[in-house]
C-alpha cells in the first residue's frame, strides 16, 4: 500500500517542520483511498495561533538557555558537585513525596550557577525555568506561571491538549490575577484532568532569584500559592525548586507552609566545601591567565605565590562573586598586566578587614578600587547610566537611547566604562541599539545604592531623577521648538545647543542625536529618544515617590508650562505606540488618572457633550489617527482590559454609565490602524451623527486648548470599537458653534 499522501490542491499546506494543516472543512482525508500515513503530525490552525498569543505573554527571556542570558552564570567544572548532586539526587525520586525544596544564600555564593548547572544536567526531567533578574529587567510575577505553561506545553502533548481549550473557552486567562494563572495553568490540569498521570517520572520546576521578583508581596504569594497546592496534592508530579536569598519575608512565607511539603537547602558562604570550590575555581583561572599572558612572567617564577594565593582564597571565605570578579579584574585585557593588576587586588586586601556587620567589605573595597580607575570628570557619564539600568528604571534597553537621551557621545560612553570590564557587562557598539549595560552581579548596584558602601560612587536616586526630569524637559522643549521655559536648568543638558524659539508640534528632526546609529535606524531612534523622554515627564512625576521628588526639585507649575506651550495634536501621541510595538503606547502613557486630574486642573483636559462639539473646528490639514477594533462582549464578564481601559480613567465620574457603552475584550486585539493621510473625515461626520441619534449624552475630550488642542472620539456600536485621536482648535465661548448637523436636527 503507497505510503504517499494523494495530493489535492489547495487542500493540504505544509508548514514548519513539515507540518500538515487541514484547509478543507470536510476532513484531510476527504476523497482520498487506500493509503497509509507513518507518524503523522497534524497541526490545528487554531492551535497555532494560542500557541502564539501563549508565548507572546510568557517572559521566554528568563528561561534558562535565552539569548538574553547568555553567557548565563555556571558552575566552574569540578564544582559545586555535593551540592548539586543532592538536588539531582531529589529531582530524578519519582517516589518521593518532596514537592518543593528552597534554595538559599547570602549574595555572590553561587545560586543561580547552580541552578543553571541543574537545568543544563537535567534535561530529562526538567519541564520549566524562570531566573528572575532585575538588571535585565525580569522581574514581572504576573509573566511566571504564563512560562511555565508555555514551556510545559511546548513539551508535553496532554498539557498542551489542555491548554488548547483552555484558551479557546477564554484567552484573557493570561491576563488574570497571578492566583488565577496557577489555578487555571497548574492545579486543574494537573490534579483535575491529571494531565501528568502515569509519566513515570517527576517533572522539575526551576524558579531562580524570587528574592529580584518584583514586589514583596508577590513573592510571598508565589511560595504560599506552591506550598497549599502540595499541602492538598502531596503526590504532586511536580517538583518545584526555588533558589533566593535568605530575607526575612521570604523565610517567612516558608515559615506559614506546612513542613512536610518542603525543604530547605542553605548554600553557606563560608563552608569547606564552598572554600574548596573557591581553590579550585581561582588556581584554574591564574593559570589560564599565566598561560595567555606567557611573556610577563619568567619560566621558573611561581604566580600567584603560595601566601599570595592563600591570602585571597582566605577573603573570599567562599564567596564565588569575589572570586569571579578578583580573576576577571586581574585578568583584564584592557589593562594587559596581570602582575601588576594582582599587587592592586593584594593591596586591596590588605586595607580592607572583614567584620560580621558587613561580609561584603572586600567586595566593596575591591569594587571602589576598580572604580577608581575612572577619570573625575568621567563620573557624570558612568553613574546616569548605570541609574539608567532596568535593574531600577529602564523601560527599554539600549545602551545607544540611554546615551541619547543624556546627551552623551558614543566615544565618550566607551572611554568612560574602558576600565570597567570587570564588573559590567558592556555591549559592542554594532549591539549598542539592543543590548544595555548589565552588571556580572546584582552585589553591584546594591553597592552603588548604599552610600556606606559606595561614597564618593553613591548613586543618589533623588538626584538623578531630577537630573532627569531636566534632561527630559530639554529634549522635548527643543523638540517642539519651545524656547527657553522655567523648567529648563542652564546646568543641563551640556551637549546639546539651545532650541531654536519657535512654536510648533513635535518635530521629530529637532531631536539631536549624540550617538547617531546606523542610517536606517535614525528615525526610529529619534522617536525612542522622545518616547523616553515623554515617559519621564509623564509616567515617573505622577508616582508617589517621583511625584514627591518632581515637586521639591522642579515644581508642578514648571511642568504645566510645558504643557501650556506643546500642541496637543495626535503628534504627541506616536511617541509611544508605532515603534516599539505597543498599539496601545498612547493611552498606557497619557491616559492614567492622575496625570489627567492635573491636566484637568490646569484647564487642559475636560469632556464636552456631543451636542457642544464643533466638527468644523477639527485640523484636516495635520495628521490624525484613527483605531478600529472588532469587538466580542461577553455577557458574563466584569473585565474591562485592553484599550477600553483608557475611558474607565478618562471618565471616572459616569464610571457606571461607560462600563454599559465598553466591551469586554475577550478575544486577542485585531485592530486595525489607519494611516493619518487615509483618515475619512465624512465617516466622522457620519459617526457623530449616528451617535447623537443613539446616544445623546455621549461626551467627547479635548486635550489642550486654543489651537494647540486634540480630540480624543471614541464609540462602540455594532460590535465595532473605533477611537480618534484629532487635531482640533478649540472654538471660543464666544464663537463656539453646535455641530451643523444636530443643529439642524434640533
Amino acid at each position: 500500500m503507497s505510503s504517499h499522501l494523494p495530493v489535492v490542491p489547495g487542500l493540504y499546506n505544509y508548514g514548519r517542520n513539515h507540518a500538515l494543516t487541514i484547509n478543507d472543512p470536510r476532513g484531510a482525508f476527504y476523497g482520498a483511498q487506500h493509503f497509509m500515513v507513518n507518524n503523522p503530525t497534524f497541526v490545528n490552525a487554531h492551535d497555532t495561533q494560542r500557541i502564539e498569543i501563549l508565548a507572546t505573554a510568557a517572559l521566554t527571556a528568563a528561561e534558562y538557555n535565552s539569548a538574553e542570558r547568555d553567557p548565563p552564570p555556571n558552575c566552574h567544572p569540578g564544582t559545586r558537585l555535593q551540592i548539586s548532586e543532592e538536588i539531582r539526587v531529589l529531582a530524578n525520586d519519582p517516589a518521593g513525596t518532596l514537592g518543593l525544596l528552597w534554595v538559599y544564600g547570602p549574595a555572590g555564593v553561587g545560586k543561580s550557577a547552580v541552578m543553571q548547572m541543574i537545568a543544563e544536567t537535567c534535561t530529562s526531567i526538567l519541564g520549566a525555568t524562570f531566573f528572575f533578574f532585575k538588571a535585565k529587567g525580569l522581574t514581572d510575577p504576573r509573566r511566571l506561571f504564563i512560562t511555565i505553561a508555555y514551556r510545559l506545553t511546548v513539551q508535553y502533548p496532554r498539557y498542551h491538549g489542555y491548554v488548547m481549550k483552555l484558551l479557546s473557552r477564554d484567552p484573557k486567562v493570561l491576563k488574570r490575577s497571578i492566583k488565577e494563572q496557577f489555578r487555571l495553568c497548574i492545579s486543574e490540569p494537573l490534579y483535575r484532568d491529571g494531565v501528568f498521570k502515569d509519566l513515570g517520572r517527576k517533572v522539575l520546576i526551576i524558579i531562580d532569584g524570587l528574592d529580584e521578583c518584583e514586589g514583596i508581596d508577590a513573592q510571598c504569594e508565589i511560595i504560599s500559592l506552591i506550598g497549599r497546592e502540595l499541602a492538598r496534592h502531596p503526590k504532586s508530579p511536580l517538583f518545584w525548586v526555588v533558589a533566593s536569598r535568605q530575607e526575612t519575608h521570604i523565610k517567612g512565607a516558608f515559615a506559614d507552609l506546612h513542613r512536610a511539603v518542603y525543604r530547605e537547602l542553605d548554600i553557606p558562604m563560608d563552608s569547606d566545601q564552598a572554600c574548596r570550590d573557591v581553590e579550585i575555581f581561582l588556581n584554574d583561572r591564574f593559570q589560564q591567565i599565566r598561560r595567555k599572558y606567557a611573556r610577563n612572567f619568567s619560566s621558573d617564577e611561581t604566580w600567584p605565590s603560595e601566601r599570595n594565593f592563600l591570602l585571597i582564597t582566605d577573603r573570599a571565605r567562599g564567596m564565588f562573586i569575589f572570586a569571579k570578579l578578583v580573576a576577571d579584574f586581574v585578568g583584564d585585557h584592557h589593562y594587559a598586566d596581570p602582575i601588576s593588576q594582582l599587587e592592586r587586588v593584594l593591596g586591596v586586601i590588605e586595607r580592607s578587614r572583614p567584620s560580621d556587620t558587613n561580609l561584603f567589605q572586600t567586595l566593596d573595597t575591591l569594587y571602589t578600587e576598580i572604580l577608581s580607575a575612572v577619570p573625575p570628570e568621567m563620573l557624570p557619564i558612568v553613574l546616569p547610566l548605570i541609574w539608567s539600568l532596568p535593574d531600577s528604571r529602564g523601560w527599554i534597553r539600549s545602551l545607544l537611547i540611554d546615551c541619547c537621551f543624556w546627551g552623551i557621545k558614543q566615544t565618550e560612553a566607551y572611554a568612560a566604562f574602558d576600565k570597567l570590564h570587570s564588573i559590567l557587562l558592556i555591549p559592542e557598539p554594532v549591539s549598542a541599539e539592543d543590548e544595555n549595560l548589565s552588571p556580572y552581579h546584582k552585589s553591584l548596584i546594591d553597592y552603588f545604592a548604599n552610600p556606606l558602601r559606595s561614597g564618593r560612587f553613591t548613586i543618589s536616586s533623588d538626584d538623578l531623577q531630577a537630573q532627569a526630569y531636566n534632561q527630559a524637559l530639554y529634549i522635548l522643549n527643543r523638540s517642539c521648538g519651545i524656547g527657553k521655559l522655567s523648567a529648563l536648568d542652564d546646568t543641563t543638558a551640556t551637549h546639546l545647543s539651545p532650541p531654536p524659539l519657535a512654536t510648533s508640534g513635535f518635530n521629530v528632526e529637532r531631536c539631536i542625536l549624540s550617538w547617531p546609529p546606523t542610517s536606517d535606524a535614525e528615525l526610529k531612534t529619534r522617536w525612542l529618544v522622545l518616547s523616553k523622554a515623554l515617559r519621564e515627564i509623564i509616567a515617573k512625576p505622577f508616582s508617589d515617590r517621583g511625584c514627591e521628588v518632581f515637586n521639591r526639585e522642579i515644581g508642578f507649575e514648571k511642568l504645566s508650562d510645558f504643557f501650556h506651550c506643546v500642541d496637543m495634536g495626535p503628534e504627541l501621541f506616536r511617541l509611544s505606540d508605532p515603534l516599539e510595538d505597543d498599539e496601545y503606547g498612547a493611552t498606557t502613557i497619557f491616559c492614567r488618572k492622575p496625570l489627567l486630574d492635573s491636566l484637568r486642573s490646569w484647564g487642559l483636559f475636560k469632556a464636552i457633550p456631543l451636542e457642544s462639539f464643533d466638527f468644523t473646528a477639527i485640523r484636516q490639514d495635520y495628521k490624525g489617527y484613527a483605531i478600529h477594533k472588532v469587538a466580542a462582549y461577553d455577557e458574563d464578564e466584569d473585565e474591562y482590559t485592553t484599550f477600553p481601559s483608557m475611558f474607565l480613567d478618562l471618565c471616572s465620574e459616569s464610571m457606571d454609565a461607560i462600563k454599559e457603552l465598553i466591551p469586554s475584550f475577550i478575544e486577542e486585539p485585531d485592530l486595525h490602524i489607519i494611516p493619518s493621510d487615509e483618515v475619512k473625515y465624512a465617516d466622522i461626520e457620519s459617526m457623530i451623527e449616528e451617535l447623537w441619534r443613539r446616544r445623546p449624552l455621549h461626551r467627547i475630550y479635548v486635550l489642550g486648548r486654543g489651537k494647540k488642542a486634540c480630540v480624543l472620539m471614541w464609540y462602540v456600536m455594532d460590535d465595532e470599537f473605533v477611537f480618534y485621536f484629532l487635531p482640533y482648535e478649540e472654538p471660543g465661548s464666544a464663537s463656539r458653534r453646535a455641530f451643523p448637523i444636530l443643529s439642524d436636527s434640533h
